[in-house]
């Protein structure tokens, strides 16, 4: 793997002493050497504060550091810099973070670079990189330039009538106003009208060179929003998407990046950018992550969210919509550990130990151009001290033996169910204005429901790649899930080819704006488009008594957040859903196929965001599901008609769905996911058969499908899947003899038909040693299957010792 970063605060560093900062470097090592053994790069981030060190660096390394010596809130005791109807911030104002706080100067975070350095080469021998932190908020330090100095470069607070803001950042579209100030770009004060690109590229460039920084972290949003925790922003307020206000705020994006490359053309970047997707940023805040990229010559794509609300579906779509693009950089998964500023530390409460934040999203994979796929090969650690300095030996020892089995099981070939993400075509409608930008923002979190639904979506790849591999005959063998293509997209007509060449696809989205031969396909007419709470009057293929027990609950679609109103309405047979709204039909679902599509299919379903508008929530407040329909988990349903069957038992109907997704490793199928809540079991059927989970008994059910018997979070691998009627299999690894990697018995066949996924060391030889009775060395002979890469053995009773 290619780079680890290890975030600080300068809270452990209590001894300023030569050698005992070398001390606490040596611990910081200490604690993670095992782990950074796999990496080509280390680098350190430091959070000295929020940047305000590097905006009022003056060049004289005897000025006091202002840095993060607080648990809470900083500067909240400023007027209106938090919002005064959040009572949570006045709750956790700012304490010191113990009695005997040392004075910093600069020449002691010179000192403490230098330090790091120095421990870390040597000891490593590879190269190390130290970065400096520019966050927008207020929390973290005091921060003078900008909430006293500066105030000009905050966020309106008008903005609070529009939206939440729950308190004021710092925009990256500043122009600040002139002072007489010392800087050490700008020795005799800050010009009147200087650009915050312009002026923190100069500031950053001379701490660079005085202090011995390498490269710069963006976070929170800087450089990409200035509201980047809210779903609504300058564009989208709730309300309307205001094409103008989008232009405006594209040219101020730009701007910013311009000017910060010309006066810092070298800088390393990193950045952390919104908590929310690539589409629902472009529709929110006019925020072009291809501009981003292009400009500003960013050294890392964003990575996933810190995810400490179980909102994985959000995190998920999140990650695979930043990293679609075949040849896109360096790919970052980041993992919240503790919290230095606040009395959290997510590893022991908000996480409990439980490591679904790192099996969940390292299943997440990019197929690139050339059919192969690229997986997170860079990491962060958000942060290895806690909001007291500690630097926790068993702590870093827990969560390293999860890094490592993650890490070393990474996926080497895509998931059986691909994403396929238009993220040019979504950029062309901010940039090009070839369609609305409601678009991006209703597929998005529609997406995120489906997810968030149970909906196994890991593996990602943008529309040219599908088109490109489609051209040269090199898809993957998976199911395709994809928004709708509108006419004028240039794949939509490689979406209509593939189906009719036997391949299987699921749209989602409106149809109002699609092709015509796309609707024909459906056998969909577009009608008047119509919204409010709809009774659903059909839900073929959805066992309400299994899934919920919601049957009487309508359906609420608001056309402003959804794409607009339901339009569709069916000509044939194949309707899957419907809904009605006074006497008026719509189609919501529907599942085709053609004796002349080579057992091809294409399936839709029009999807809802379910939440309202406009709330005093920054984040979107989804409708009650005791009240209303929740059609997220509709898609995951759905996937049955493509062969997948994955269905939630939930004995009250309102239990969150569980979430499940599928890697490929060596062959196998590795299950992994997380319950929200633990009274929820799930049920899985596939093309293959019932999936056997290894080391634990998997009950069959009367439909072929697998019980599952987990906890809250499971990570498990799967070789071997089998169709009969019911019973129960157990699977058991034991030892393997001299000669062999693995050996796995199997107990509980009846009548059954087998499919074995052994390595690829067996799938090279095309060999597999299969024994009824292993010690007695009764062999089974079973039969390659060269296309699914598996052996298979027909209408078996008894047991199985599989070894390769």
């Amino acid at each position: 793997m290619k780079k680890i970063n290890f975030e600080v605060s300068l809270k452990p560093f209590t001894d300023l002493s030569h050698d005992g900062i070398m001390n606490t470097c040596a611990r910081i090592y200490s604690n993670w050497e095992i782990l950074m053994e796999r990496f080509e790069e280390i680098g350190i981030l430091l959070w000295v504060g929020d940047g305000n060190e590097i905006l009022e660096w003056s060049g004289n390394l005897n000025d006091e550091l202002s840095w993060g010596k607080t648990i809470g809130f900083c500067n909240y005791n400023l007027h209106e810099v938090y919002d005064p109807e959040v009572t949570g911030y006045g709750m956790q104002k700012a304490v010191q973070y113990k009695d005997r706080i040392p004075t910093l100067h600069y020449r002691d975070l010179k000192n403490i670079i230098g330090c790091l350095r120095k421990t870390f080469s040597i000891r490593s021998g590879k190269r190390i990189y130290i970065g400096a932190t520019i966050d927008p908020g207020p929390e973290f330090a005091l921060a003078n330039f900008k909430l006293v100095r500066h105030p000009e470069c905050l966020v309106s607070k008008e903005l609070r009538k529009r939206f939440p803001v729950p308190m004021l950042f710092m925009t990256h579209q500043a122009v600040l106003e002139g002072d007489d100030f010392r800087y050490a770009a700008f020795p005799k004060g800050l010009p009147q009208d200087t650009s915050m690109g312009k002026f923190l590229g100069m500031q950053l460039k001379e701490a660079f060179k005085d202090l011995g920084y390498d490269y710069v972290w963006f976070s929170n949003g800087f450089g990409f929003s200035h509201s980047p925790w809210c779903s609504r922003g300058e564009v989208f307020d709730g309300r309307s998407f205001d094409r103008s206000e989008a232009d405006r705020q594209l040219k101020k994006h730009a701007r910013f990046w311009a000017d910060f490359r010309k006066a810092f053309p070298d800088c390393r970047i990193e950045v952390r950018g919104t908590n929310y997707s690539v589409g629902m940023d472009i529709s929110t805040d006019a925020t072009s992550h291809r501009l981003v990229k292009e400009k500003g010559k960013i050294a890392t794509l964003p990575p996933n969210l810190p995810n400490l609300s179980e909102a994985v579906g959000l995190e998920m779509s999140v990650f695979m919509s930043r990293n679609c693009k075949s040849g896109d950089g360096k790919f970052l998964f980041r993992y919240y550990l503790n919290d230095p500023w606040f009395m959290s530390n997510p590893w022991y409460d908000r996480y409990c130990r439980d490591p679904y934040d790192i099996f969940c999203p390292l299943t997440i994979s990019r197929v690139n151009a050339d059919g192969k796929v690229s997986v997170p090969d860079s990491f962060s650690i958000l942060t290895i001290d806690t909001e007291r300095g500690e630097l926790i030996k068993d702590e870093a020892a827990e969560v390293t033996g999860y890094f490592v089995r993650a890490f070393n099981e990474m996926p080497d070939e895509p998931a059986p169910v691909i994403l396929v993400y238009p993220y040019d075509e979504y950029h062309d409608i901010l940039e090009k204005k070839t369609g609305s930008l409601s678009t991006p923002f209703a597929h998005d979190w529609y997406l995120t429901q489906a997810i968030t639904g149970g909906m196994p979506l890991n593996t990602v790849m943008s529309t040219d790649t599908f088109v490109k591999l489609k051209r040269d005959r090199r898809l993957p063998d998976a199911s395709y899930v994809m928004p709708v293509p509108e006419k004028d997209w240039a794949f939509s007509k490689n979406v209509c080819e593939f189906a009719r060449n036997g391949g299987k696809v699921l749209l989602y989205g409106s149809l109002k704006n699609a092709s015509a031969e796309l609707l024909e396909m459906l056998e969909i007419k577009i009608g008047r488009e119509i919204e409010g709470d709809f009774k659903v009057e059909k839900l073929d293929g959805i066992d309400i008594s299994l899934e919920s027990k919601k049957d009487v609950h309508p359906l609420r679609h608001r056309s402003i957040v959804s794409g607009g109103g339901l339009a569709e309405i069916s000509k044939g047979a194949n309707v899957l859903i419907s809904v009605s709204l006074k006497g008026e039909k719509r189609a919501y679902a529907v599942s085709c196929s053609n004796k002349a599509w080579k057992n091809g299919r294409i399936a839709w379903i029009r999807g809802t965001a379910s939440f309202e508008p406009v709330s005093k929530s920054a984040n979107p407040q989804f409708d009650n599901s005791s009240k209303f329909q929740t059609p997220g988990s509709w898609m995951r349903i759905m996937l049955s008609e493509l062969g997948w069957t994955i269905s939630n038992i939930r004995p009250d109907g309102n239990e969150r769905e569980a979430y499940v997704f599928i890697k490929r490793f060596d062959n196998a199928f590795y299950f992994a996911g997380h319950k929200p809540d633990a009274a929820v079991r799930f049920k899985i059927g596939t093309p293959h058969g019932a999936p056997v989970f290894s080391e634990t008994e998997t009950v069959i059910d009367r439909e072929g499908c697998s019980l599952d018997t987990f906890g809250k979070t499971f990570y498990n691998e799967v070789r071997l899947f089998v169709r009969m009627k019911s019973g129960k299999i157990k699977a058991k690894e034991s030892p393997c003899q001299i000669g062999f990697k693995r050996q796995t018995g199997y107990h509980g066949f009846k009548n059954a038909d087998i499919r074995i996924f052994p390595g690829k060391s067996a799938i090279g030889t095309r060999e597999l040693a299969v024994f009824s009775k292993f010690w007695e060395q009764e062999k089974v002979k079973p039969k390659y299957n060269q296309k699914e890469k598996c052996f298979e053995i027909r209408n078996y009773t008894g047991d199985l010792h599989v070894t390769w």
